[in-house]
């Protein structure tokens, strides 16, 4: 399967130019299938283990940033930024919310890194309900740990408006 998104990703690639996007259709398949591919190697195939799982989603879901970041794309941007918040989650079932946290910081920061880069204010804004959508509940959970919360919640906002005005 691993050989199979890689080889659609790589097709995709040298197919980047032709009409109507076709390379970018096919690297994204590509790469929404390697995450696939992680989750089923760990939860029906038991290949590696949960914290292997996390960083295998969270070191793809940069790959996908940084794809964006050079290629100026937005829907690269939203898969890293979808896959990078689904790997934030998955420390929360061992009760890692710290953790949890510093990986949403992460995503966050490093996609608001490429809105500025490539003038998207309104993805700012994206970024920002997203991530607040999914780290609230992480927030919730993490009841003793209040001064964490609120330097994270008020750290999202601060950035994210930032990189309005700056985008």
């Amino acid at each position: 399967a691993v050989a199979l998104c890689l080889g659609l990703i790589g097709f995709g690639q040298w197919k980047r130019n032709e009409h109507e996007d076709f390379g970018q259709v096919v690297t994204g398949i590509g790469t929404c299938g390697m995450f696939i591919t992680f989750a089923g190697g760990h939860i029906h195939q038991n290949l590696y283990s949960g914290e292997t799982l996390v960083g295998l989603f969270l070191g793809w879901s940069l790959v996908n940033l940084t794809y964006a970041w050079w290629r100026g794309s937005r829907s690269f941007l939203g898969i890293g930024l979808f896959g990078g918040l689904i790997a934030c989650w998955m420390p929360v079932q061992k009760d890692a919310f710290n953790l949890s946290l510093a990986f949403h910081a992460l995503i966050a920061l490093s996609t608001l890194v490429i809105v500025v880069r490539h003038r998207w204010p309104w993805m700012a804004f994206i970024t920002w309900l997203s991530v607040l959508v999914s780290a609230l509940p992480i927030c919730m959970l993490a009841s003793n740990e209040w001064l964490v919360r609120v330097i994270f919640v008020e750290g999202l906002g601060i950035s994210a408006t930032l990189a309005f005005i700056w985008a």
